[in-house]
């Protein structure tokens, strides 16, 4: 999301030029639709056990934002439909998509977490052998 993220930016530089933002806008949809095919599987590649509860977890993180986006824009420009004060709902919207990829590029993973294999209990049977005569 560091390309979206750019390009949430890069609206903020070219001023009112609207040709120009809805070509922004349509490749920041392009290329966060790209991230499906990578971003969204590591869920499987870090856990396969526990795939649909990191999904859920996931999914979840980002319904919060979803739905606190259009608020925070609200609280953002009501009343003060300015450069600048869009500006931040474009520099928010990039800290909060680009960020976390961020993160992940330097600290994370895609190999299999050794959580995804709890250890499970060995039983042993012992069985007493007769004894020839």
């Amino acid at each position: 999301m560091v390309g979206p993220a750019l390009c949430m930016i890069t609206i903020t530089l070219v001023g009112c030029d609207s040709t120009t933002i809805i070509v922004l806008l349509v490749l920041c949809l392009m290329l966060s639709g790209a991230i499906f095919g990578g971003g969204l599987i590591n869920n499987i590649d870090l856990s396969p056990n526990f795939a649909g509860t990191i999904n859920a977890i996931s999914t979840m993180l980002i319904s919060i934002f979803s739905i606190l986006g259009p608020s925070m824009t609200g609280a953002l420009t009501n009343g003060n439909q300015t450069r600048s004060a869009w500006s931040k709902v474009f520099y928010m919207t990039a800290a909060i998509s680009g960020i976390p990829y961020i993160i992940f590029f330097l600290f994370g993973s895609v190999e299999e977490q050794p959580w995804n294999r709890p250890k499970q209990a060995v039983t042993l049977e012992v069985t007493k052998r007769k004894e020839d005569d």
